[in-house]
């Protein structure tokens, strides 16, 4: 399935200042809204699916790594129980005596330069000492431990390695990707670990990424939320936040300060939301160029959203590519209960008039607090 693509909003959006044209406008507006809300309903598996691959790609890596772990724990494991063996059997050899009999494959040791050897053939009576008869023994020479740097190179075939030994050539011969080389994706010669897995997962995957997990409010002034993560777009779904006060607008303000502060001057943002109730005829346009924030919900005093339990407003906000220093762009579409119980839902947004990075957006309600609702954020990285 491939991405959903949501269809522009028509321009211009109806207005009464306009009577030659609202007609014409309205019917557009009507007819852009349902085909939103048919992309918006099927873009749901879409980013179900997403999520599930993401989740998936995790789980494969983790199953990997472990199995990168076990083999060389046995490789370790080999190798200390071959130089275990090799020790028990230099500890048994015994110094060799002149004229004693040997059978063929007895090991001594020699009395002149210590070294192990092995009896060629079956013999006695013979005063020779090992390290001077090649024609009945054979010396043994012991492995030597491979250094650092040598077992680093993975070219020596004539030494032996210790458990250290191993896990110093396995970090160096199987490397593991770092953060930038996982989330380019194009390195084939380098392992993942579950953290670079998802890292890359993070960086590359399409559709929606969650960060963090969902948040639950009660009772604060404001929430505010730091966009991290580097994602060239940022989506947050909210649920049910209900004000304490009845009739109140919802609205977002934006930060460039890492939410130290919050722009909310007269003239800080533009905006254009499309207002539709049930029951009502047609829709109603709210535009304006000098805003002290963006609405999400609640375009004027009659159609604020309702206070008390199971109503409050629901949605999705969309900031357009935040890191960029331009007139970041938040899109709005949500829904509520205004306070004659008629369901109603906007869909439009807003802009920074000023140029900057936005790296956090507070929500809130025109006065009085939040008494309740949820939120996750996602990230969205673009091809």
């Amino acid at each position: 399935m491939t991405a959903p693509i949501f269809p522009a909003a028509p321009v211009p959006l109806a207005s009464r200042a306009v009577p030659a044209t609202f007609s014409q406008d309205n019917d557009a507006a009507l007819v852009w809204e349902r085909a939103f809300r048919n992309v918006l309903a099927d873009s749901i598996p879409f980013y179900e699916g997403a999520v599930s691959n993401s989740q998936q790609a995790v789980t494969d890596a983790t199953a990997q790594a472990a199995i990168a772990q076990a083999q060389a724990a046995s490789a370790a494991a080999s190798a200390s129980a071959a130089a275990s063996s090799a020790a028990t059997a230099a500890e048994a050899v015994s110094a060799w005596v002149s004229g004693a009999s040997y059978s063929m494959g007895d090991l001594t040791f020699s009395p002149v330069d210590f070294k192990t050897y092995r009896a060629k053939t079956t013999h006695s009576s013979v005063a020779t000492d090992p390290s001077a008869d090649a024609t009945n023994w054979v010396v043994i020479t012991a492995r030597e431990l491979a250094s650092k740097s040598v077992a680093e190179a993975g070219t020596n075939n004539a030494q032996s390695m210790s458990p250290l030994r191993t896990a110093q050539a396995i970090a160096v011969l199987v490397p593991i990707a770092s953060q930038s080389v996982a989330e380019v994706g194009t390195n084939n010669a380098q392992y993942m670990s579950p953290l670079r897995t998802a890292q890359a997962i993070t960086k590359l995957a399409q559709g929606l990424i969650p960060i963090g997990t969902k948040q639950t409010l009660s009772a604060v002034a404001a929430t505010d939320i730091l966009l991290t993560g580097g994602y060239d777009e940022y989506v947050i779904k909210f649920w049910g936040f209900e004000p304490v006060q009845n009739n109140v607008a919802f609205h977002l303000r934006t930060s460039t300060d890492g939410g130290s502060t919050f722009d909310g001057g007269n003239s800080d943002y533009v905006l254009s939301i499309v207002r539709g109730a049930a029951g009502s005829s047609g829709a109603v346009g709210i535009n304006s160029v000098t805003s002290a924030e963006i609405i999400v919900a609640g375009t004027s005093q009659q159609d604020g959203v309702r206070s008390g339990a199971n109503y409050g407003v629901s949605g999705e906000i969309r900031i357009l590519q935040p890191a960029e220093t331009s007139r970041t762009v938040v899109a709005v579409n949500s829904l509520w209960f205004a306070p004659s119980l008629q369901f109603t839902q906007a869909i439009g947004g807003g802009a920074r008039v000023s140029t900057a990075e936005v790296d956090a957006v507070r929500l809130f309600f025109r006065s009085g607090n939040i008494a309740s609702g949820q939120y996750q954020l996602y990230g969205v990285t673009l091809g």
